[in-house]
């Protein structure tokens, strides 16, 4: 029980720099890693059978100095704290660039929890939540409702959960055809963009807003998409389960903080088709487990449009000027320059120098603030474009396109990072913006073989120049609408 430390209380026996020897009997269930007293992590015991936790992959470059390690299982006091020594001296900390604690969550990423968050970040959040919430039902008549874990921890415990970090809204479409419920879905991006808030699209069913408190990144709301189709709620981004309209509207309420929520007309059946029968029992190592069906049926019907962004907001971003943007200068172009995964914005800042103008584009938006400090005072523009949506690339190729003029073009490590439909996304982008001339140039290492053979597809030819491959417009399409 809470404040008693039962007999079976697991015990870290050794921290290595790979894994936590451990002692717990019994060997199963759900048990939290703490450090200096907090949650870190948290894991199923039954998934490491030799009594040996290996260290998350998103912790190993904080894996030094001195700390305590602890465990815990839910609801109970933790074991024994063991002092650790990784080396290299210091603290063991794992914080974020403000030097807020961040936590692995259910991706296996790091990432801040609410229960390290200031008290104050509820109040936010759900304030944030019913603004998004009231604009939805006022300009385009849906019922929003909490779902997911915000719905969890208000009927489980009458709060946001400690390990969570966001709220999920959900609503039910009147449509039943997926691509009618997509096109409704842009509507929802649209008109949430147009309300002021900073909207970045997951899929076409799937949206998040973020907000900022103190000059920070503080949290994020989740709006899903739902819509009942062939006797079941499908609800991006893992729900498919047996259920009528009535199940889930008119809306309830439930209590959060001591606020009232809008909620699923039948809770119970709204936390089983998101977490199976056992959603009563807390268990901080949950990890969604989709069925290949429904995963399937989603995907198809909702591809997601960020699934690589969190792993591009984790490359190192260099600082100093590449060699190929200085080659690129002493070609002396004439046109103004395109960077292509500007990422700090070093190349685009000597770019806008030495030819005039720049425009930097980027999906990382710890690298694009960065790059926007980079080039201030300089005649360049730094842009966020998710080289993943086809939408946004033709909206920002068509953009760069209407100016009067060519482009050299600089691809960065774009097409090292992204899949087969993104780097064609590219290619897309660099044949609207070449139509008026200029090249494009790439590191031969980064181009696949077919390169190429799908460049051509989008009226662009590949020549191999001494230090990379150049990528111009073909003849007979230069100038070409």
């Amino acid at each position: 029980m809470e404040g008693e430390i039962p007999v079976t209380a697991p015990v870290v026996l050794a921290v290595r720099p790979d894994v936590l020897v451990i002692r717990a009997d019994p060997y199963a269930g759900p048990v939290d890693v703490l450090l200096d007293g907090r949650r870190l992590f948290s894991v199923r015991l039954e998934d490491h059978p030799a009594a040996r936790i290996p260290w998350p992959e998103a912790l190993r470059p904080h894996l030094r100095g001195r700390g305590t390690i602890a465990l815990r299982r839910p609801g109970y006091d933790p074991g024994a704290e063991v002092t650790a020594d990784l080396g290299h001296g210091g603290r063991f900390t794992v914080t974020d660039a403000s030097g807020r604690d961040l936590v692995v969550n259910k991706w296996g990423r790091l990432g801040r929890a609410l229960g390290d968050s200031d008290p104050g970040v509820t109040d936010r959040l759900l304030d944030h939540a019913e603004e998004v919430a009231a604009v939805l039902e006022r300009d385009l008549g849906l019922e929003p409702f909490i779902t997911g874990g915000t719905l969890l921890g208000a009927v489980r415990e009458g709060r946001l959960l400690g390990h969570d970090d966001d709220v999920d809204l959900g609503y039910v479409s009147t449509q039943d055809d997926p691509s009618a419920v997509a096109r409704e879905g842009f509507e929802v991006g649209r008109v949430l963009r147009r309300a002021g808030f900073s909207v970045l699209r997951h899929s076409a069913g799937h949206l998040q807003m973020h907000f900022s408190h103190d000059g920070v990144s503080d949290h994020y709301v989740d709006v899903f998409a739902g819509f009942i189709r062939e006797g079941h709620w499908h609800q991006l981004f893992c729900i498919r389960h047996p259920a009528r309209r009535a199940d889930l509207l008119p809306r309830t309420t439930v209590t959060i903080a001591g606020r009232r929520m809008p909620a699923p007309a039948d809770v119970e059946l709204a936390l089983e088709a998101n977490y199976g029968p056992g959603w009563r029992v807390p268990d901080p190592a949950f990890r969604f487990e989709t069925p290949l069906a429904t995963r399937r049926r989603l995907e198809t019907w909702f591809p997601g449009m960020h699934v690589d962004r969190e792993d591009w907001a984790l490359r190192p971003e260099r600082d100093d000027v590449s060699a190929r943007a200085r080659r690129v200068v002493a070609l002396e172009p004439g046109f103004p320059a395109l960077d292509l995964g500007c990422g700090a914005g070093a190349d685009t800042a000597f770019l806008a120098d030495r030819l005039g103008r720049a425009v930097g584009l980027d999906w990382n938006e710890i690298a694009l603030a960065r790059a926007r400090t980079a080039v201030v005072g300089k005649n360049a523009d730094i842009r966020s474009v998710n080289f993943r949506d086809l939408r946004a690339v033709i909206r920002s190729g068509a953009r760069l396109a209407a100016e009067e003029h060519g482009w050299v073009v600089l691809v960065g490590r774009l097409l090292t990072v992204l899949d087969e439909p993104a780097r064609d996304n590219v290619l897309r982008m660099l044949g609207m913006v070449l139509r008026r001339g200029g090249l494009a140039v790439v590191d031969p290492g980064e181009a696949s073989p077919r390169f190429g053979a799908q460049a051509l597809r989008h009226g662009l030819v590949v020549e191999h120049a001494p230090h990379w491959l150049e990528v111009r417009r073909a003849p007979a399409t230069v100038g070409a609408a």
